[in-house]
């Protein structure tokens, strides 16, 4: 069975379309490129689904400038993450550890110390 060339150019034409129909698609696709981590496409649209586009994209340019880190995509994983990942609740109801909203106002307490860290100090003279 022969394929139209026709066929074959309407395919061709179709995979050079945009695919993204979400605002978080895009920002997952920018993190990827930001970061250089374009094999991790899909897990930077799931994080933009689910955090703030504007936070990520902050964090992801503040990590780009940087020089010293070899993998960014770890990297940033690591300080969106850092001390907010919660174990399940029946471990923490026998070890008395806090539960998600508490885990949650965690990861901000981190994300606010890593923008006190990039930001300018102002000083009075």
């Amino acid at each position: 069975m022969a394929i139209s060339k026709d066929y074959l150019e309407t395919i061709r034409e179709r995979a050079k379309k945009s695919k993204v129909y979400r605002k978080y698609q895009e920002t997952g696709i920018q993190l990827a490129e930001i970061l250089e981590d374009r094999r991790h496409i899909a897990l930077y649209i799931k994080l933009a689904k689910q955090h703030p586009d504007y936070k990520l994209l902050s964090l992801a340019k503040s990590i780009a400038e940087k020089k010293n880190v070899k993998n960014r995509g770890a990297y940033f994983m690591r300080i969106l993450f850092d001390g907010a990942r919660p174990k399940p609740a029946n471990l923490q109801a026998k070890e008395g550890l806090p539960v998600r909203s508490q885990a949650k106002e965690g990861c901000q307490a981190v994300w606010k110390a890593h923008c006190k860290q990039d930001s300018p100090q102002v000083g009075n003279k």
